[in-house]
C-alpha cells in the first residue's frame, strides 16, 4: 500500500473509532424521550446556533452538487423540455 492510501486508511479508521465513543458516551446520557430528542433542553443559543448552521451547509452542499451533476449532463430518458417559442 502507497503511504497515501495508509494515511487515507488510518483516518478514517479514526474518525469511525471516534464517532463511535462519542455514540456510547451519548447514550449513557440519555434516560428518556427528553433527553434523546431535545438533549434534555440542555443546548445554548451558539449550540444550537452551530446544529442549525450545520444542517445548512450540508444541505446546500448535497443540493448544490446534485444540482451541478444535473446540469452538467443530459440523460437519454429525460424529455428535453421546449419553450413555447421554439413550437
Amino acid at each position: 500500500m502507497t503511504t497515501a492510501r495508509t494515511i487515507t486508511l488510518v483516518l478514517f479508521v479514526l474518525l469511525v473509532l471516534v464517532t463511535l465513543a462519542i455514540t456510547v458516551w451519548a447514550s449513557r446520557k440519555t434516560h428518556n424521550a427528553t433527553d434523546f430528542y431535545a438533549g434534555g433542553r440542555t443546548f445554548t443559543g451558539f449550540q444550537n446556533g452551530m446544529a442549525i448552521g450545520g444542517d445548512y451547509m450540508s444541505a446546500a452542499s448535497f443540493l448544490g452538487i446534485a444540482g451541478s451533476a444535473s446540469a452538467r449532463t443530459s440523460s437519454a430518458t429525460s424529455p428535453r423540455v421546449r419553450s413555447a417559442s421554439s413550437t
